[in-house]
């Protein structure tokens, strides 16, 4: 069987069973390293795999406490809370939203509509695919971080005025908030999680 492991978002592998089990008794894997081999549905830490790492904890002592830390306490797995509330809260309820509301508007105006039925199942197809960590959903999720910052750009210059000067002051300004709430954060935490998605 093959294995590979990640550390801060770099992945390392092949190994044989029998190299990162070595590995795991010379203290060459960490408690927060993620593992994965082929018959597992998605990486794990390496405490989550039965017999990997270490011993089952003793009575009355939790997992965590049995995990050894760092002496500065920096050693720390990659959270995915961001990516839990995309997969559980944000793009399902998004999504079911609008398949509501587009079905009115099939009726009213229809290129809208249809437009709004296409995203809204995107939407809850990426929410999938996240979740059951698809490299596929991985690639997609970059078409939505887009379309998220130029909805921000376009949505607050509604009640811009339409001179030029206005809008083109309008464009830099939330251009560049855009960027540093939501393009910024979004790049740099996916790309630090891409080996979650292989």
């Amino acid at each position: 069987m093959e294995w590979h492991y990640a550390r801060s978002g770099a992945k390392k592998g092949p190994l044989t069973s029998e190299e990162i089990r070595a590995l795991a008794a010379s203290g060459g894997l960490q408690p927060t390293d993620m593992v994965w081999h082929p018959g597992l549905d998605k990486w794990q830490m390496a405490t989550e795999i039965p017999g990997l790492l270490l011993p089952p904890p003793l009575p009355g002592r939790s997992e965590a406490q049995a995990i050894p830390k760092s002496a500065n306490g920096a050693s720390r797995p990659l959270p995915t809370k961001w990516i839990s509330f995309l997969t559980h809260f944000s793009l399902p309820v998004g999504g079911v939203i609008g398949l509501v509301n587009s079905i009115g508007l099939l009726r009213t105006a229809g290129p809208v509509g249809a437009y709004l039925l296409v995203v809204s199942v995107s939407q809850l197809v990426l929410a999938y695919g996240l979740h059951h960590r698809r490299l596929w959903a991985w690639k997609a999720n970059w078409f939505f971080i887009a379309l998220g910052y130029l909805y921000m750009i376009v949505s607050t210059g509604v009640a811009v005025p339409r001179d030029p000067a206005s809008l083109a002051g309008h464009a830099i300004g939330a251009g560049a908030a855009g960027w540093l709430l939501w393009m910024w954060p979004n790049l740099r935490y996916f790309r630090r999680r891409r080996f979650l998605f292989e």
